[in-house]
């Protein structure tokens, strides 16, 4: 597809950005999005969203949701996810056959698609995926790595950043984050894999009843809580049954409370959670930032 009613003072190469964005971007709300800003002949914005780009780091990607290669949403995610498995085919086909990677995601707005997008790519390599089937701690995919040994794993969360951004972080095959070279080999690899695959849109292999897509979540938290807990020794554990010692806890409205909570009563702790905000919701409703800095959050509790 190309752009009708082009501005001829575009700077040079906005128009074939915007072209490229238009033919591939499937999802009509983005590239209804681009079509507005060229109605408006929003050229600012336009180079800042379409020459500008998300660059690939140790922490991965992590910015605002909305249309454009500077931005977090479902071409960029393929992008990214294409570029991704390119470089463990490249570094570590092996492991990557034979295990797999793992993908989980939070509560934030497109974290399951943009985790469901990325697993799929994947899936149609005939690669195996681990799946959470619902949102999930960071801590549980690093750990997740380790304990299906795969070849990588995938967060999609933005932590503690306002509510209108995204991320996507990348664990290497020993569950910790990736470290420099690592990220400009994967940003390379991006680079190299812009244009979507022919199936990179095509999620409904999640749908298809096949043996390389598992959802790991129960089994991988319970092994966690096991390996948490049996570093609890009887006299500690002694310690704990005698102690009257309350905790608080609060989610800020992501996704730890329940996992917290089965965790802490595992070992017969009390948690009382901060109702207002313990469910994950992706508006942030109650606090500013999702983060303890703003310690106004801690109120409602205390």
């Amino acid at each position: 597809m190309s752009v009708t009613g082009a501005n001829s003072q575009w700077p040079c190469g906005l128009k074939q950005k915007i072209d490229e964005w238009v033919s591939w971007d499937k999802n009509e709300k983005t590239v209804s999005e681009i079509n507005r800003l060229i109605d408006s002949n929003a050229t600012q914005e336009l180079c800042k969203r379409l020459l500008d780009r998300l660059s690939f780091g140790t922490a991965g990607l992590r910015g605002r949701m909305q249309a454009g290669y500077n931005a977090m949403n479902d071409l960029v995610i393929i992008q990214t996810t294409q570029g991704l498995l390119k470089y463990l085919e490249e570094t570590n086909q092996n492991l990557l056959r034979d295990n797999g990677i793992i993908f989980g995601y939070d509560g934030r707005h497109n974290s399951k698609r943009f985790a469901e997008l990325s697993a799929s790519i994947f899936l149609h390599k005939n690669y195996k995926v681990y799946l959470f089937g619902d949102v999930a701690p960071t801590p549980l995919v690093a750990y997740g790595v380790r304990k299906w040994k795969c070849v990588a794993g995938v967060i999609v969360t933005a932590s503690h950043n306002p509510k209108d951004d995204n991320g996507y972080k990348v664990y290497s095959t020993n569950g910790a984050q990736i470290i420099s070279p690592i990220d400009k080999q994967i940003q390379a690899k991006i680079l190299e894999n812009l244009q979507p695959w022919s199936e990179s849109w095509d999620t409904s292999i999640l749908n298809q009843n096949t043996s390389l897509l598992i959802d790991p979540l129960k089994e991988t938290f319970q092994s966690y809580v096991k390996d948490i807990t049996s570093n609890i020794d009887q006299q500690q554990k002694a310690i704990i049954n005698t102690a009257n010692v309350k905790f608080t806890y609060t989610a800020l409205h992501g996704v730890g409370c329940k996992y917290v909570e089965q965790l802490f009563h595992s070992v017969g702790l009390n948690l009382i959670p901060v109702e207002e905000q313990k469910d994950p919701d992706p508006n942030f409703p109650t606090v500013r930032y999702p983060i303890i800095f703003y310690i106004s959050i801690c109120w409602y509790r205390l």
